[in-house]
């Protein structure tokens, strides 16, 4: 089961470093990404656990990191392909269309007038996570989100897809662990 589940887990790892490699421009909710590596880190064990008829000790485990993940991911948005930079300009000029008063800063976006909530975003290779959680109880939230997402995908700028590279290896190696944890 572990060697099924080893060579999914990879081969999806691999194929998902392949989409990166195309330099296309896409947004997943972060809650799917935590679900996803919330998989590979904590299914193998819980099957364990519940082959050894402890299957009430996993349960709870499996539902407490569950609604973890789901709490940290929430109102959470990457966009592949993409660097701080274009985020930051695509995400002004949003607000901007919209008449809005910001302040930007080193890694956050202040709106004015809206009791300083921010936007916060981090990049990482060549992928940027946007937070959306001190907005998301403003009326125009999902219209931002959605207009920036818009933004960035119609933008030509191109990235180095590093990310890409960078998950097809994790996935050749998730592989060879497998590999090499069921042939001993």
């Amino acid at each position: 089961m572990h060697y099924t589940l080893g060579i999914f887990f990879g081969g999806i790892i691999i194929l998902y470093g392949m989409l990166l490699l195309t330099r296309r421009k896409f947004a997943i909710r972060e809650t799917y990404v935590n679900l996803f590596f919330l998989g590979i880190v904590i299914l193998p064990r819980i099957i364990d656990v519940i082959k050894e008829g402890k299957w009430l000790w996993a349960l709870p485990l499996l539902i407490g990191a569950l609604i973890l993940v789901l709490i940290v991911g929430r109102h959470r948005v990457t966009l592949t392909n993409v660097d701080a930079q274009m985020v930051a300009t695509a995400l002004t000029g949003v607000l901007k269309e919209r008449g809005m008063a910001y302040e930007k800063y080193k890694n956050k976006i202040i709106l004015k007038g809206y009791e300083n909530k921010e936007i916060k975003y981090m990049h990482s290779l060549n992928s940027v996570s946007i937070d959306f959680n001190c907005i998301k109880d403003l009326p125009f939230y999902k219209e931002v989100e959605g207009a920036l997402i818009h933004r960035i995908q119609k933008s030509d700028e191109k990235v180095f897809p590093s990310s890409g590279v960078f998950y097809i290896v994790i996935g050749w190696l998730y592989l060879l662990l497998y590999y090499n944890t069921v042939k001993m």
